[in-house]
């Protein structure tokens, strides 16, 4: 199953999107990162630059989907 981790050390900021599971391990400070879900990801860290896709190892930048209404 795929997940978004984040790294807790503050100095790290490390967002992962895509990470199986059973990774425990941040690939940039080699802390062990904790598991988020989508509400929390958009609510706190949609913004933040280091946001990785673990399986092309690029950045990753999602866009937030608004709902808006239409005027016909």
């Amino acid at each position: 199953m795929l997940v978004i981790k984040k790294c807790p050390n503050p100095f790290c900021d490390a967002v992962y999107h895509n990470i199986p599971k059973e990774i425990k391990k941040c690939e940039d400070c080699g802390n062990t990162m904790i598991e988020i879900n989508k509400k929390t990801y958009e609510k706190k860290y949609i913004n933040w630059f280091f946001n990785y896709d673990y399986s092309t190892k690029e950045y990753y930048h999602p866009k937030k989907k608004i709902d808006q209404l239409e005027l016909f």
